[in-house]
């Protein structure tokens, strides 16, 4: 076990911590006086992660876009997906905004030793999607749209429903104030943003798909592509 406890900044993606520290006019990060100093190899990922954004120039120099990812309290990845869904329409941003704040919350499952009973909880939510829209980011967004369409009955009856569906009814609740929060953050973004990143978009059709495509307009560097016989990892590009 260690004498102590690893500095935060050692153990984290220091993505967020170099925007803001270009946010701040540090254009050195690595020359920067760290109490802790980072591996140099960190802060160089975090600024290619940020120029694969569009947060930084080729010069390393912060964009207008970089400035309005930096407002969100988030990782820029989850930032830039919750702008292109803002772009991408009401729903789709609904479901982002969503999606976002529960998996920014603690678990939304209830523990249970009974898997075969929540397997089949998650296959009902998931009867509400079409086949080739189903994946685990869409059905949390389908939970959460199912809690939320009971907000006006009574307390006791909602918990009883969270208690049926091994759902845990706190966390919900704190997903939908961070949802509240992300949604002023939206609401503050420059137009002119919204308008750059509206230029090139191509939407599916289908409601889920369109999720799906957000997401992956900002986590293109978490894909692979299918290789017969081996898998490539996505270039960032």
């Amino acid at each position: 076990m260690a004498e102590s406890t690893v500095p935060e900044i050692l153990r984290v993606n220091l993505t967020s911590s170099v925007l803001s520290l270009k946010c701040l006019g540090v254009d050195d990060v690595l020359a920067f006086e760290y109490l802790e100093a980072p591996k140099p190899e960190q802060i160089k990922a975090s600024l290619r992660t940020l120029y694969l954004l569009q947060a930084l120039d080729i010069k390393g120099s912060l964009t207008m876009l970089g400035t309005e990812l930096s407002k969100f309290p988030l990782e820029p990845t989850y930032a830039k997906a919750l702008l292109y869904a803002a772009v991408a329409g009401r729903d789709t941003e609904a479901d982002c905004l969503s999606l976002v704040a529960v998996m920014s919350t603690e678990n939304i499952w209830l523990p249970s030793r009974d898997e075969q009973a929540r397997d089949r909880i998650k296959k009902k939510f998931e009867d509400g999607l079409t086949e080739s829209g189903k994946s685990d980011h869409s059905l949390l967004v389908q939970v959460y749209r199912s809690w939320d369409e009971r907000r006006g009955l009574p307390k006791r009856d909602v918990l009883a429903w969270c208690s049926k569906h091994l759902l845990q009814h706190r966390a919900l609740e704190m997903a939908r104030n961070i949802r509240g929060q992300l949604r002023s953050c939206i609401d503050q973004v420059k137009q002119r943003v919204l308008d750059d990143l509206s230029v090139d978009i191509d939407l599916p059709a289908l409601r889920e798909k369109r999720l799906r495509y957000c997401l992956a307009q900002a986590f293109f560097m978490n894909v692979c592509r299918r290789v017969p016989g081996s898998i490539e990892p996505g270039r960032g590009n």
